[in-house]
């Protein structure tokens, strides 16, 4: 299919990109040799709460190992870091893509030749989606049948991993889902889709500064084209496709 180059009407709830890497500096220095180089740009950063926990089990546990620790904002747009991971943030309105990955590439670029990284290990570029009012397996171009009988408007979440060259796209879907509107806290009904596109081949140093806008751009297009394939027919019509 003719892959969109935008939506008017995009669905676009939040993007995020993890990327992890291995340090060469102990974990508790990380955040002093990041914010030498950001502090002209952005303001002191938050601690998250999970920094509360000790340091050993944050090492040792692997569901801490890749948290974040402190987080960075400008505007809708967030920096998170913690010693063996960054997570950059775009809740919406989105910005595009253009503005979206120029935010990504400024802190790389501030950050990038401090030397604390020594490689990296995993990127991957998420984009989670929701659609109002909207049932998937009906008006999309997913359709599920169990014993015989089609699911349609029923409380269904689905998860696959799709294989795609260097990459893994980790599509999840779900129906009847329910999400809370950041400005008014009213609770909306309707579809979501979650798409992770994940890289991770091993990357030294030099190799994620030359590379990293290459790889992360073929994310970005990987997603695009299986999101637009999922919503093909009447729910990407009613988003206002521009090509």
């Amino acid at each position: 299919m003719k892959v969109p180059v935008r939506l008017k009407d995009d669905p676009i709830l939040e993007s995020i990109l993890e990327i992890r890497y291995e340090p060469s500096i102990p974990d508790d220095a990380v955040l002093g040799v990041v914010y030498s180089q950001m502090r002209s740009d952005f303001d002191p950063p938050q601690q998250l709460p999970v920094v509360n926990i000790p340091a050993d089990i944050r090492r040792s546990d692997p569901n801490f190992r890749y948290m974040p620790l402190y987080t960075f904002s400008r505007d809708n747009f967030f920096f998170r870091l913690g010693p063996r991971v960054l997570v950059f943030s775009h809740v919406a309105p989105y910005a595009g893509w253009n503005g979206w990955a120029a935010f990504i590439s400024m802190v790389i670029e501030m950050i990038g030749n401090t030397g604390f990284i020594t490689g990296v290990n995993r990127i991957g570029l998420r984009y989670i989606n929701f659609f109002e009012s909207t049932h998937l397996f009906t008006d999309g171009n997913i359709r599920i049948t169990l014993a015989e009988k089609q699911i349609s408007r029923e409380a269904t979440t689905i998860r696959t991993e799709i294989p795609d060259g260097d990459f893994v796209k980790v599509l999840k879907v779900a129906n009847q889902a329910t999400v809370t509107a950041s400005a008014d806290k009213t609770p909306r009904n309707g579809s979501l889709i979650d798409i992770d596109c994940v890289n991770v081949a091993a990357m030294s140093q030099g190799s994620f500064l030359s590379n990293y806008q290459q790889t992360i751009a073929t994310a970005h297009e990987k997603e695009k084209e299986l999101f637009f394939s999922v919503i093909e027919g009447s729910i990407l019509d009613s988003r206002r496709p521009e090509y």
